[in-house]
């Protein structure tokens, strides 16, 4: 089996009284806190941002996370094909809740972004997403995006009405609870190799770091804990004050 340590961070904006992110770990949703340095050899790891009208982000956050949380179990005998089909089916639930909820309180949006990687117990992985928030890895000392933004500025055919978050000055135009976007989940098979380094993060957290400053401070000598502290510190002295999630993984040798 391949194995890989994670540590990750979740934490409100610094004008946001409730934090809308959610941090799914271990099968744990979470809304505030740092996991730190953990060894694993699979599992399911992802971020969530909530928006909406009048602050239900946090339930569409919440409820999209519980739905990946009961759907994507990781066994020892699973194969990288029978995890993206699991990707799916939770997809097809958080979309279910997410609009139920939005009917219930009658809000034209409540959604949830959401990035992350599932992996395999042979090392093989699912890199999945819906929205802006995104999925990084660095091998052999170069940063790439693994995820797909679904934003004006990188679209994707098919997709209708925007949503646009003012506080934060960006759209997006699909994600869960919105344009179907859990039903329409980006998901793309990867192979983990040792020594590679992931970042999941919601725009909290990469939307005020170059990706040139991320690929050097992924590419540090710091553990994935430490990194976790260093790259949200990093954020807020770039001016950053959304919610702010992401988990660091690092690949043994």
């Amino acid at each position: 089996m391949t194995k890989f340590i994670a540590a990750a961070k979740t934490q409100a904006g610094t004008n946001h009284p409730v934090n809308e992110d959610r941090l799914l770990l271990d099968g744990n949703v979470l809304c505030y806190g740092l996991v730190g340095d953990c060894e694993r050899e699979m599992g399911c790891m992802a971020v969530f941002d909530g928006v909406s009208e009048g602050g239900h982000g946090a339930a569409a956050s919440t409820l999209a996370a519980q739905a990946f949380a009961q759907a994507v179990r990781v066994f020892d005998t699973d194969a990288v094909n029978a995890l993206q089909e699991r990707l799916r089916m939770a997809g097809e639930r958080a979309e279910n809740d997410v609009e139920t909820y939005a009917a219930r309180y009658g809000l034209s949006v409540a959604a949830s972004t959401v990035a992350g990687l599932v992996v395999a117990p042979d090392g093989h992985g699912a890199v999945f997403n819906a929205g802006d928030s995104r999925v990084y890895r660095l091998r052999g000392g170069v940063l790439a995006v693994l995820s797909c933004d679904h934003t004006p500025e990188r679209r994707v055919g098919g997709v209708g009405a925007e949503y646009r978050d003012d506080a934060v000055s960006h759209c997006i135009e699909l994600a869960i609870g919105l344009n179907q976007g859990g039903r329409n989940l980006e998901v793309k098979t990867t192979v983990m190799l040792p020594g590679d380094r992931y970042l999941i993060c919601s725009d909290g957290i990469d939307g005020q770091i170059a990706q040139e400053r991320l690929q050097q401070m992924l590419a540090s000598d710091s553990t994935c804990a430490q990194l976790c502290e260093e790259l949200y510190a990093e954020a807020r002295v770039n001016g950053s004050t959304d919610d702010a999630t992401l988990i660091v993984i690092e690949v043994g040798e």
